[in-house]
């Protein structure tokens, strides 16, 4: 009751807001919020980290975006104060699928991608049980088996372009590949381990354990 009565002492209701997330690189909260003052937009900015934790009427997400210039991922409507934890993960996925579109919905993915995990933990465990070892020898050894893989993968297994993008000889990207397959088990001519692969680097962006480089 008292987390409400705050949140609605900004002139916010919490049946119709939403939490929304971004990364805007340098914060200037003075500035933002002088900004949503003057276009009568109430709402509350928290920075955690590199992200921006933003709590704002839904239908005001558009006003977010013009005035931080920067994409966002926002949940469903909160409703209650018990489902704020779970906003903000909605608000985490949603920012992952930013692609062509600036502002992405938790309701615009979670239809769409079905494998979507149900919490950042899940996400994280996924991607430590495919690609764990992958990520462990990275740091041993600097190797960036992990973007290999996800640059083969998103260009249809094309050994010439994926060597292309990521400057190497056609030769080294086939010897990490192998690498790749020898630790986790997977093979690269399996359609049902590439997806598996596949998958597990989406939920590595999804819990923030790909390097963004």
């Amino acid at each position: 009751m008292r987390q409400r009565k705050k949140i609605e002492s900004f002139g916010l209701k919490i049946a119709s807001t939403c939490l929304a997330v971004t990364r805007p690189g340098k914060h200037k909260l003075a500035e933002w919020n002088l900004q949503f003052f003057r276009m009568d937009t109430p709402l509350l900015l928290r920075p955690q980290g590199d992200e921006l934790i933003i709590l704002i009427d839904t239908a005001h997400i558009w006003v977010a975006r013009k005035v931080l210039n920067t994409d966002i991922g926002f949940s469903n409507e909160v409703e209650c104060c018990e489902r704020l934890s779970e906003a903000l993960r909605e608000a985490r996925l949603a920012l992952v699928h930013v692609g062509e579109k600036s502002i992405v919905s938790y309701g615009d993915i979670v239809d769409k991608v079905p494998w979507l995990p149900d919490n950042l933990d899940d996400a994280a465990r996924t991607f430590s049980r495919v690609l764990g070892p992958l990520a462990n020898y990275e740091a041993k050894h600097g190797t960036p088996l992990l973007r290999s893989l996800k640059i083969f993968l998103e260009n249809n297994r094309s050994w010439l372009m994926a060597a292309k993008q990521l400057h190497i000889h056609k030769t080294t990207l086939i010897y990490r590949m192998r690498k790749i397959e020898s630790m986790t088990g997977r093979s690269l001519d399996s359609t049902e381990d590439v997806a598996i692969l596949w998958l597990a680097l989406r939920a590595g962006e999804i819990a923030d354990l790909l390097s963004k480089k």
